[in-house]
Protein backbone atom coordinates (compact mmCIF):
# COMPACT_ATOMS: atom_id res chain seq x y z
CA UNK A 1 0.00 0.00 0.00
CA UNK A 2 1.19 3.54 -0.91
CA UNK A 3 1.97 5.78 1.96
CA UNK A 4 0.52 9.35 1.95
CA UNK A 5 1.94 12.31 4.32
CA UNK A 6 -1.09 11.21 6.65
CA UNK A 7 0.78 7.86 7.60
CA UNK A 8 4.06 10.00 8.44
CA UNK A 9 4.33 11.39 11.96
CA UNK A 10 5.83 14.79 10.46
CA UNK A 11 5.47 16.73 14.27
CA UNK A 12 8.75 18.65 14.82
CA UNK A 13 9.92 17.97 11.57
CA UNK A 14 11.43 19.86 9.16
CA UNK A 15 9.61 18.42 5.66
CA UNK A 16 11.12 19.55 2.15
CA UNK A 17 7.90 19.60 -0.26
CA UNK A 18 8.98 20.23 -4.42
CA UNK A 19 5.70 22.56 -5.55
CA UNK A 20 4.87 23.36 -9.08
CA UNK A 21 4.53 26.97 -8.75
CA UNK A 22 5.67 27.98 -11.99
CA UNK A 23 2.56 30.36 -12.42
CA UNK A 24 1.81 32.01 -15.39
CA UNK A 25 2.51 35.78 -14.44
CA UNK A 26 1.42 39.24 -16.36
CA UNK A 27 4.08 39.99 -18.75
CA UNK A 28 3.39 43.73 -18.56
CA UNK A 29 4.17 43.90 -14.90
CA UNK A 30 6.04 40.29 -14.52
CA UNK A 31 5.02 40.58 -10.68
CA UNK A 32 1.38 39.77 -10.70
CA UNK A 33 0.11 36.04 -10.96
CA UNK A 34 -2.69 35.83 -13.57
CA UNK A 35 -3.48 31.77 -12.24
CA UNK A 36 -2.65 30.64 -9.00
CA UNK A 37 -4.34 27.07 -9.56
CA UNK A 38 -0.61 25.77 -8.87
CA UNK A 39 -0.65 27.68 -5.83
CA UNK A 40 -4.07 26.78 -4.29
CA UNK A 41 -3.71 23.51 -5.17
CA UNK A 42 -0.93 22.95 -2.89
CA UNK A 43 -2.27 24.56 -0.14
CA UNK A 44 -4.07 21.43 1.58
CA UNK A 45 -0.63 19.67 1.55
CA UNK A 46 0.79 22.94 3.13
CA UNK A 47 -2.01 23.46 5.60
CA UNK A 48 -1.82 19.38 6.84
CA UNK A 49 1.95 19.45 7.38
CA UNK A 50 1.92 22.83 9.01
CA UNK A 51 -1.02 21.67 11.43
CA UNK A 52 0.27 18.68 12.29
CA UNK A 53 3.94 20.23 13.50
CA UNK A 54 6.33 20.22 10.59
CA UNK A 55 8.32 22.89 9.55
CA UNK A 56 7.40 23.52 5.68
CA UNK A 57 10.10 24.25 3.28
CA UNK A 58 8.70 24.65 -0.06
CA UNK A 59 11.03 24.36 -2.81
CA UNK A 60 10.00 25.23 -6.68
CA UNK A 61 11.34 27.15 -9.75
CA UNK A 62 9.62 30.15 -12.29
CA UNK A 63 10.19 30.17 -15.98
CA UNK A 64 12.98 28.05 -17.55
CA UNK A 65 16.02 29.65 -15.92
CA UNK A 66 19.41 29.74 -17.24
CA UNK A 67 22.29 28.92 -15.16
CA UNK A 68 22.91 32.02 -13.69
CA UNK A 69 25.22 30.83 -11.42
CA UNK A 70 28.55 30.46 -13.13
CA UNK A 71 28.88 31.98 -16.83
CA UNK A 72 28.87 29.17 -18.18
CA UNK A 73 24.59 30.55 -19.74
CA UNK A 74 23.46 28.55 -21.89
CA UNK A 75 20.24 29.44 -24.17
CA UNK A 76 17.18 28.00 -24.76
CA UNK A 77 16.07 26.40 -27.25
CA UNK A 78 13.68 29.50 -28.19
CA UNK A 79 16.55 31.50 -27.85
CA UNK A 80 18.82 29.34 -30.31
CA UNK A 81 16.10 29.05 -32.79
CA UNK A 82 16.22 32.45 -33.18
CA UNK A 83 19.43 33.43 -33.40
CA UNK A 84 20.35 30.12 -35.78
CA UNK A 85 17.28 31.92 -38.55
CA UNK A 86 20.21 34.61 -38.66
CA UNK A 87 22.51 35.28 -41.08
CA UNK A 88 25.64 33.77 -40.32
CA UNK A 89 27.57 36.52 -39.89
CA UNK A 90 25.54 37.92 -37.47
CA UNK A 91 25.32 34.80 -34.81
CA UNK A 92 27.80 35.31 -32.30
CA UNK A 93 27.23 39.07 -32.02
CA UNK A 94 23.47 37.57 -31.28
CA UNK A 95 24.44 34.87 -28.86
CA UNK A 96 26.73 37.25 -26.85
CA UNK A 97 23.74 39.98 -26.65
CA UNK A 98 21.39 37.05 -25.32
CA UNK A 99 23.73 35.87 -22.69
CA UNK A 100 23.90 39.44 -21.28
CA UNK A 101 20.24 39.90 -21.56
CA UNK A 102 20.15 36.75 -19.57
CA UNK A 103 22.51 37.98 -16.92
CA UNK A 104 20.93 40.86 -16.47
CA UNK A 105 16.86 39.65 -16.52
CA UNK A 106 16.86 37.16 -13.63
CA UNK A 107 14.32 39.01 -11.28
CA UNK A 108 12.10 37.05 -14.16
CA UNK A 109 12.90 34.02 -12.48
CA UNK A 110 11.71 35.26 -9.27
CA UNK A 111 9.21 33.43 -6.76
CA UNK A 112 8.64 36.39 -4.62
CA UNK A 113 5.27 37.07 -6.49
CA UNK A 114 4.20 33.48 -5.18
CA UNK A 115 5.54 34.09 -1.39
CA UNK A 116 3.66 37.13 -1.17
CA UNK A 117 0.18 35.26 -2.25
CA UNK A 118 1.34 32.36 -0.40
CA UNK A 119 1.59 35.16 2.72
CA UNK A 120 -1.67 36.07 2.07
CA UNK A 121 -2.88 32.50 2.09
CA UNK A 122 -1.23 31.37 5.24
CA UNK A 123 -1.57 34.36 7.67
CA UNK A 124 1.73 35.71 7.15
CA UNK A 125 3.29 32.31 7.92
CA UNK A 126 5.93 32.59 4.69
CA UNK A 127 9.71 33.22 5.02
CA UNK A 128 11.00 33.89 1.66
CA UNK A 129 14.31 33.17 0.95
CA UNK A 130 15.71 35.37 -1.58
CA UNK A 131 18.90 33.21 -3.07
CA UNK A 132 18.55 29.38 -3.02
CA UNK A 133 22.49 29.24 -1.99
CA UNK A 134 24.25 31.45 0.80
CA UNK A 135 23.30 32.42 4.28
CA UNK A 136 19.96 33.46 3.32
CA UNK A 137 18.43 30.18 2.54
CA UNK A 138 20.13 28.52 5.01
CA UNK A 139 18.56 30.74 7.66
Amino acid sequence: MKKTIEDVNVQGKKVLVRVDFNVPMDKETGTKITDENRIIGALPTIKYLMEHGAKVVLCSHMGKPHNVFDDKIKLNKKEKAKIEALPEEERAVATAEAIEKAKKDVKKFSLAPVAARLNELLDNKVTFATDVIGPDAKA
